[in-house]
This record gives C-alpha cells, structure tokens and sequence, in this order.
C-alpha cells in the first residue's frame, strides 16, 4: 500500500545499489553492508535517475528487466574512475530495444563523456562497445555549476568535489523533496561550508566515508573522507539524515558496524549505507 502512495503522487524513492568505493569485495564478512561498488537510483512514478554506474547498476538493471521497463533513464556519473562505471557494460536496460539512457557526464582532457566511455569499453579492453547495444543510447555534457531541468518537477544541480582528477557533487530535486549524492570528496574544513550551502534545503545526504577518521591523516589528498566529516555537513545544512557509503573495500562488516555506532553517537542522524535501502524523500 506503500508503494502505491509512492508512485501516485508522484513521490521520490532513493534506493542503494551499491557502498563500495574503489573495489567491489564478496564473502560472508561483507554481506550486511554491501559489497557493489557506487549506484544510487532516485525515482517517481514517471522519471529514473542514476547516480554512477558502479557494480551495484547491475542490480538496479535486474530489477527494471522484472518489471519490464521500457522508458528512459537518466544516468548522471559523478566522474569516470572505474568503481563509478565497471557496471555499465553489463547494465541490464543497454539490451533492452525498448529502453532509453541519457548518460550524463563532464569533459575531461578534451574527450567528452562519449568518447571517455568508449575508450575504456572498446577491445581488447572490453568486447562490446555502448555503440552495438541494443538500447537507445544518447549522451549529454555535464558542467560544474549548472543546473539541469529534466521535467516532471526533476531538476540535478552541480557542484565541485574535492577529489583527485576532478569529481562532481550532485543535488536531485523532486518536487519540494531534495537530496545530495556526494561520494569522493575530502571534505576539509574549508570545503564543508561551500557544500552545505550547496546541499542546503536538502533532507538527504549521501556521503563519502571511505576511510575511518584514525586513517584520514594518512590518506591526505586521496580524496576521500569519513563519517565525522559526513556528520558535521549534515548538522551545517540542516540535513535530516546522512546515508555515509563508499566504504573501502578492507573495511568488513564488523569494522562497519564499529564505525556506524559510533557515527550515532555523534549525531542521530547518521546511518550507514546497505544494499537494498530504501528512502522516501
């Protein structure tokens, strides 16, 4: 009864496919938290957004091949490292004749998100390229600072991360519903009020935490972060909750559990990101 409420008025829904950073992990130690690396979907009744294009977009593809879709989403990828898109090739909707995807991304090093995807997944790196997929593929550059209007009430916004060889943060506003996808970033203190203003008004915030705060001094300039600093961004922009993910591939799920007590304690608003987590924004 839920779900129909969802979709009949149009409400958005945020779902965790993947909470991996780096490299996707499996085994019993891995199985509470998640072991896919960065996919996030927020969808309505009319409209599927995606967030990188991880591991975890396999699931999220399984999923859409259930029910049947045949619509468009819109992929946005936060930058091309290879945990954001080692997922694309084997995306359910790219063999789905019916099916749409924009894919959205920015220009690197005078390649833009076209021919960045297309040098990685080319032989003898890959066999298949994007080009022979069966879905209807289009492509579209994504600018720091812009604000992209996709209708039915959708709209993403922009914003600079603090990462090495250049990431985006990323807002999605639903109706009067707003949320922020903010993985590899090293949020210092000079960088937190630049992306509270940019994540205000927003209830949801997912956010990096890679490493454990005891490890952050050694990882200086990696581009990464930890659940204290996801804390203090939530409390600076008024945040309800902050879904901390991206965690590093040694980090088990004892040591997860350790670190997400912890997390609560700091502040109520904190929970760690699994697999299959669902919220309604």
């Amino acid at each position: 009864m839920k779900e129909n409420r969802i979709w009949e008025n149009n409400e958005a829904v945020l779902e965790i496919w993947g909470t991996r950073g780096s490299l996707a992990v499996s085994g019993p130690e891995y199985t509470v938290y998640g072991g896919n690396t960065s996919c996030v979907s927020v969808r309505t009744s009319r409209r599927l957004l995606i967030f990188d294009a991880g591991t975890g977009i396999v699931g999220l593809g399984r999923r859409l091949a259930e029910e049947g879709f045949k619509g468009r989403a819109d992929l946005f990828l936060s930058h091309v490292h290879l945990d954001h898109i080692q997922g694309l090739p084997a995306f359910p909707l790219l063999f789905c004749r019916d099916a749409e995807l924009v894919i959205y991304g920015e220009e690197r090093m005078g390649k833009n998100i076209e021919e960045q995807l297309n040098s990685v997944f080319t032989p003898p790196y890959w066999p298949v390229r994007l080009e022979q997929a069966p879905a209807k593929i289009r492509f579209q550059s994504l600018k720091e600072g812009e604000r992209l209007e996709l209708g039915d009430g959708i709209a993403v916004d922009t914003l600079r991360s603090a990462h090495p060889d250049r990431c985006l943060m990323m807002k999605v506003s639903a109706g009067r519903s707003c949320a922020v996808y903010a993985t590899d970033c090293e949020m210092d203190r000079d960088f937190i009020p630049k992306a509270a203003a940019f994540a205000e008004g927003s209830r949801v915030i997912i956010s990096d935490a890679q490493y454990g705060p005891e490890e952050l001094e050694g990882k200086r300039g990696w581009g990464h972060s930890s659940w204290v600093q996801g804390n203090l961004l939530g409390r600076s922009c008024g945040a309800e909750q902050v879904i901390h993910t991206h965690f590093d591939w040694t980090a088990d799920d004892e040591c997860l559990r350790e670190r997400e007590s912890q997390a609560e304690k700091d502040w109520k608003g904190a929970v760690f990101a699994r697999e299959g987590m669902k919220i309604l924004l």
